[in-house]
């Protein structure tokens, strides 16, 4: 091994090869050594300075190039002990994949990486244990490996078509598990989707500690995002608006990891959105997505053509701020949507459908799925609703307000419901069932 002096002064002929650890202030395990090439030289007289891939050769007109399609952030410099800031050396190898080939992978080590803002170019990605996570509790998160650790305020961008894969997410100086006054003190997005960027894939890792884990919005559309097998604990998770082309979210875990095995009442309850889609989230396909805890599970406003397939919206029973959460809320200018085979429990409405009542033609589709301890299992405020083969066990059952528009409700069952098992108003009650009375079945 050679740091950077003794890389200078190495020679040799266009095209040659040596391998050598270029940054002499990291550890000796040899994590950051790498294959160089003498290359025709096209920088100045200051080389491995903000690029930290060119360093300066013993030939005169050749420069040190380094010659590595899957590099680490140690190459960089970077120390990954959880205390050093190794932001330059993680962008440096972002920008290393992006100008040298146009796009790849950063391979993390089983480390801890503290940075602030990090901006992914296109086609780049940063990747950590192939073998998915572990840290689902406390006791192992604190060790957790393949880890950014951000600064406070810090997040990380990801552009067109780049990928974060097998990583986990918290902030700098955070230990678990957490209690609810520090719970109270989360700040920050951990991943920020940018405008204008298609093919973005976030998958097999885990975001916790921050306000939001993973947000896309801003006034150019996003296309094509994927989001699966993730577990997150942050106050709201994942949040998409201005996705109007197939967003794909698949068994995304939002639950309280980072309180688990504090035994705090308070600890258990997110005061946010575990999944929101807003405006123009059109075409989303979400599917085996869970949450547990949060104020609302499954938020659609304004959207058209989602399609929820097998999603579960859960809660601590029985709770005294029960009546205030909501397992699934579709509202706003919210149409064709459909939930299909979904379950919400221990909420205070299981499902609301709450879309603009001056618009009567706004259309949503419940099909199939189980509603359970519920102070409400199904509440229709306004618009149109298409509702089949639902079933709803203990306490709550169906509410319909006077704004509601009408629709269908068939097929549904009732276990140990109180009596009368739909309420609401007698005005807007004859509108469902082709204006017939309601028939249980």
């Amino acid at each position: 091994m050679a740091d950077t002096n003794a890389l200078a002064l190495v020679g040799g002929v266009e095209n040659a090869v040596t391998y050598t650890l270029a940054f002499d202030a990291q550890d000796r395990t040899g994590l950051g050594g790498a294959r160089y090439r003498l290359v025709p030289r096209q920088h100045g007289a200051a080389l491995g300075g903000a690029d930290r891939w060119n360093f300066t050769s013993a030939t005169p007109g050749l420069e040190w190039q380094l010659a590595e399609e899957r590099p680490n952030p140690e190459m960089f410099g970077a120390l990954g002990d959880g205390e050093a800031d190794d932001t330059a050396a993680l962008q440096a190898g972002l920008d290393y994949l992006a100008q040298a080939f146009g796009g790849g992978e950063l391979l993390l080590a089983p480390r801890r990486y503290r940075v602030g803002a990090l901006s992914l170019p296109k086609a780049t990605g940063i990747v950590g244990s192939s073998g998915g996570f572990a840290p689902h509790y406390p006791a192992t998160l604190n060790a957790s490996i393949h880890t950014l650790l951000l600064n406070a305020g810090a997040t990380v961008t990801m552009r067109e078509a780049s990928t974060m894969q097998g990583v986990v997410l918290r902030p700098y100086g955070m230990a678990f598990p957490q209690g609810s006054g520090e719970i109270a003190r989360w700040r920050g997005t951990a991943i920020t989707i940018a405008p204008e960027s298609s093919g973005v894939h976030i998958g097999r890792g885990m975001i916790v500690g921050f306000s939001q884990a993973i947000l896309a919005a801003g006034a150019g559309p996003i296309y094509r995002t994927r989001i699966e097998d993730m577990s997150i604990d942050c106050h709201n998770g994942i949040s998409l608006s201005n996705v109007p082309d197939v967003a794909y979210l698949t068994r995304v875990h939002a639950w309280n990891f980072a309180s688990t095995g504090r035994g705090e009442r308070n600890d258990t309850a997110r005061s946010g959105t575990a999944f929101y889609f807003g405006k123009r989230a059109d075409w989303c396909k979400i599917t085996d997505c869970f949450c547990f805890g949060y104020e609302i599970g499954f938020e659609l406003e304004d959207v058209a053509d989602c399609t929820l397939t097998g999603c579960g919206a859960d809660h601590k029973a029985r709770r005294p701020s029960e009546a205030s959460s909501t397992g699934f809320k579709l509202h706003g200018r919210a149409r064709n949507n459909r939930l299909i085979g979904c379950q919400a429990a221990a909420q205070g409405r299981g499902i609301h459908l709450a879309t603009n009542p001056g618009e009567p033609q706004l259309t949503n589709h419940i099909q199939g799925g189980t509603v359970w301890d519920n102070a409400v299992g199904l509440e229709i405020s306004a618009g149109h609703a298409m509702v089949s083969d639902l079933a709803m066990r203990v306490r709550g059952g169906v509410k319909i307000g006077a704004a509601a528009a009408g629709g269908r409700l068939s097929g549904l069952s009732f276990e140990n419901i109180a009596m009368p098992q739909i309420v609401g108003d007698p005005v807007a009650m004859p509108r469902f069932n082709n204006d017939k009375p309601v028939l249980i079945g």
